[in-house]
């Protein structure tokens, strides 16, 4: 697997299923390799290929069961307390199908939906090598070039396109997100030294980030995906550099000044901005239209509603959309709208699964975030920083249930965090806080 991913790295241009098939029969673990491989194709398929993906999380999971290695790693993984907190949270999604009134197949359809949280225990114990976590870094950064570049062929009248340009991934959010993540992932490797070393690979990648970042300021609407790329790079930067933490701080602040100015001056970018803020304002004005931020700030209003009446356990996986629609049965025009999704990743949890639910997932990110930090691991600052990224979006999406935007976090979070450790906080008697430390 090592002589693989190096000959990845060094032969950026090579076809990577040439270099797959060469190293396939001398890797001493194939079941560990393949794993391996099913999970890069689901960061490549995931992108378009949404049937595939769940084809692939199919022979991903049988390869699982069917291989004790693997159903070890599986196991080892669960030991960790930000892995385990994840799957408790997909158990509480499940044990919310209890009540509710929506139907069982609705029920259903909520719980597996989540289902994309089975990646993270295996994705933790499979790319717990930096090798392994380059080759993960690349797959999407390879993915997104050939997108990125069809997106610039259509913006200019090069190529034809099946959709616009702003939407050639599923729709505008997404592509922003995981543009936004390959710029993020190219920087990391630039910083990190060790995949690109030669003056054409820095230039090369130099290009791309420019590629993907210009994307996102000036053909992109999506408002996701300028977020995403304010928090990410801003945190990353914080953490990557080895300087004070006022010196950081100010550095990061810099370049979330930076970053900001090019969406100011942007006139996309802009005049999205304005008309989020706008639409906010003028929400429950009495003659205003429909739009998307507007609709989403009703709902947030109306979701706050629909907690009070199911509070503490929620409705019920599932049951949000009945809940809603009592609750907006006497709003007429477009305010009477009945929605399964508030577009509120944290409201629509403590909706659906009760401030159980949410202080589960809560508990969970919280794991995560306090990863005990390495000196000089640059992928544990890009896990991070994706993390961040995501937590951010969610008070104005659901993107960690989302297919694409849910993967990618979760993925990523798993595999570029695999190999380190956790802090968990406890409460002696006398409350003095402790910190004690939980290796895998």
């Amino acid at each position: 697997m090592t002589r693989l991913l190096k000959g990845f790295e060094n032969n950026l241009f090579v076809a990577p299923v040439q270099l797959l098939l060469t190293n396939l029969m001398t890797e001493d673990d194939k079941a560990i390799f393949v794993a391996r491989l099913l999970v890069l194709a689901i960061v490549i398929s995931m992108t378009r290929a949404f049937a595939l993906v769940s084809l692939l999380e199919l022979a991903l999971c049988l390869l699982f069961v069917c291989n004790s290695k693997l159903r070890s790693l599986f196991l080892g993984a669960l030991s960790d307390i930000r892995v385990s907190l994840t799957m408790l949270f997909w158990v509480w999604v499940f044990v919310a199908t209890l009540w509710g009134d929506a139907s069982l197949a609705e029920r259903f359809e909520e719980w597996w939906s989540w289902r994309k949280l089975i990646l993270v225990p295996m994705v933790f114990g499979l790319f717990s090598t930096d090798s392994s976590k380059r080759c993960l870094l690349w797959a999407l950064i390879g993915i997104c070039t050939v997108f990125m570049i069809g997106s610039w062929g259509g913006y200019f009248g090069l190529i034809e396109l099946d959709r616009e340009p702003s939407k050639l991934l599923e729709n505008h959010a997404t592509q922003g997100i995981l543009f936004g993540a390959s710029a993020l992932f190219l920087c990391g490797l630039l910083f990190q030294g060790v995949s690109i070393k030669t003056f054409l690979g820095k230039s090369v990648a130099i290009l791309l980030i420019i590629g993907f970042v210009s994307n996102i300021m000036l053909i992109l609407t999506g408002r996701s995906g300028y977020s995403f790329l304010l928090v990410t790079s801003t945190v990353f930067f914080f953490l990557v550099l080895k300087l004070p933490a006022l010196y950081r701080l100010g550095a990061a602040t810099a370049l979330f000044i930076m970053i900001s100015a090019g969406f100011f001056f942007s006139e996309t970018a802009n005049e999205r901005v304005r008309a989020a803020i706008h639409n906010i304002e003028h929400a429950f004005d009495a003659s205003s239209i429909n739009t998307s931020l507007g609709m989403r700030t009703v709902m947030w209003v109306n979701t706050v509603y629909v907690i009070d009446n199911h509070f503490p356990f929620g409705t019920g996986s599932g049951s949000f959309k009945n809940a809603y629609a009592e609750v907006v049965k006497s709003e007429s025009g477009w305010r009477s709208q009945v929605s399964d999704d508030p577009h509120q990743q944290y409201l629509h949890i403590a909706a659906e699964q009760g401030i159980p639910g949410l202080i589960i997932f809560l508990g969970a990110l919280s794991a995560w975030l306090l990863t005990v930090r390495l000196s000089s691991n640059v992928y544990h600052y890009l896990g991070i920083a994706i993390l961040m990224g995501t937590a951010v979006n969610g008070f104005a999406n659901g993107h960690f249930g989302t297919f694409v935007e849910g993967r990618l976090v979760w993925i990523y979070v798993a595999g570029l965090l695999s190999g380190t450790s956790g802090w968990i906080f406890v409460m002696p008697p006398f409350f003095t806080n402790t910190i004690v430390t939980k290796s895998r």
